[in-house]
C-alpha cells in the first residue's frame, strides 16, 4: 500500500530499469473485493474481483515494443492466448 492505493507489480527489479513490467493500482476500498491475483510473467498480471453480482477479471498487459526479438513477441502472444482461453466469459 502506498497511501490509499494498493499496487500489484510484476516485472524486473528497479535496478534493472524499464525493460518490462506491469502494474495495477487500485484504491484501498476495492482491496476487499480481490479474490485472487496472478503474476503471469513480467508482462502480464491478472486480478480477480468478486462483486455483488459476478466475478470480474482484469488483465494488465505490456506488449513487447516494436523491434523486439521475434521469439519475445511469439512467446508473449502464446502466453496471452493461453491466459485468455482460461477465463470464463459470462454474459
Amino acid at each position: 500500500m502506498i497511501g490509499n492505493y494498493l499496487i500489484l507489480y510484476s516485472g524486473v527489479s528497479q535496478e534493472t530499469g524499464a525493460q518490462s513490467g506491469i502494474a495495477l493500482i487500485t484504491d484501498h476500498k476495492w482491496t476487499s473485493l480481490i479474490t485472487n491475483y496472478s503474476f503471469v510473467n513480467n508482462r502480464i498480471i491478472t486480478v480477480r474481483l468478486k462483486t455483488n453480482r459476478q466475478h470480474i477479471t482484469i488483465i494488465g498487459i505490456y506488449a513487447p515494443e516494436e523491434g523486439r526479438e521475434e521469439e519475445t513477441r511469439r512467446s508473449y502472444k502464446q502466453q496471452k492466448k493461453k491466459l485468455t482461453n482460461t477465463i470464463k466469459v459470462t454474459v
